[in-house]
């Protein structure tokens, strides 16, 4: 994802934490308090959208009609039919690594990353996903780009959801190792710090909710945290292997649905 998106994760975070604590003692009635709350889940709905999630957009049956995404964006699609075919461009301002993946139920059959040709046509084919771990729903491709346009490819043998995982990382990344990726030992930890993070967010939404006055001592402290952790998903975004990426997202949407429970 790109930086920025964890950014916003952050300050989204940080956000619901003052909105806990300035409702826990404030005066109003539950009833008083409603209307209010509802207008700030509207807010935070909205930043999130900035977070990299998107829905695919019908029709982008193929490469003229592609769907336009961020590097960084977690796509949440579905295909119509058996011979569906989905298209998303994504246009890099600066040379980098380019990695997307599919998570899904269905057999994946195609996942590609196109280039235009020297006619102007589709047909120039950069990489071609391979199967992670033998799953038929999960593949992974990844290519070394210059700047420009490209259109990343998706076909399955049948109809049903899925979700295209895509991220970049530009040639000067000083986060990358010898290796080109982060530890994932480190990543790993860094997953479960943000989920730990999270359910301390919604022991503390739990107590504001009740009137409790002691979110009040621990909500600056758990600011904090979501200012650093933002901060350290930021730099490691890139790195995400699928499977770390998928860990992100299910820990995001926790959050939100706690969110959306008081």
């Amino acid at each position: 994802m790109k930086k920025n998106k964890f950014r916003t994760m952050g300050v989204l975070a940080v956000l619901l934490i003052a909105g806990l604590v300035a409702g826990c003692g404030g005066g109003k009635t539950a009833k008083e308090a409603e209307p209010a709350k509802e207008v700030e889940l509207v807010k935070e709905v909205e930043l999130v959208k900035e977070v990299g999630f998107v829905n695919e957009i019908e029709p982008n049956d193929d490469h003229q009609k592609a769907q336009l995404i961020d590097a960084g964006n977690t796509v949440t699609g579905e295909f119509q039919s058996d011979d569906d075919e989905d298209c998303y461009k994504i246009v890099l301002s600066q040379p980098g690594i380019l990695t997307v993946s599919t998570e899904s139920s269905l057999d994946i059959y195609t996942l590609d990353i196109d280039s235009l040709d020297e006619d102007g046509d589709w047909d120039d084919t950069i990489a071609e996903g391979d199967y992670i771990n033998g799953d038929e729903g999960d593949k992974r491709a990844e290519a070394n780009l210059p700047a420009g346009t490209y259109v990343v490819d998706v076909e399955a043998y049948e109809k049903g959801p899925y979700k295209l995982i895509t991220s970049f990382r530009s040639s000067g990344s000083t986060t990358a190792t010898a290796t080109g990726r982060s530890s994932n030992n480190n990543l790993d930890k860094l997953l479960t710090d943000f989920e730990e993070f999270v359910n301390d967010y919604v022991e503390l939404a739990k107590k504001a909710a009740n009137g409790d006055m002691s979110a009040l001592t621990k909500a600056v402290p758990l600011m904090e945290r979501a200012e650093e952790l933002a901060e350290q998903l930021e730099d490691a975004s890139s790195d995400l292997t699928p499977a770390q990426a998928a860990k992100l997202l299910e820990i995001q949407e926790k959050m939100l649905e706690a969110v959306s429970g008081f």
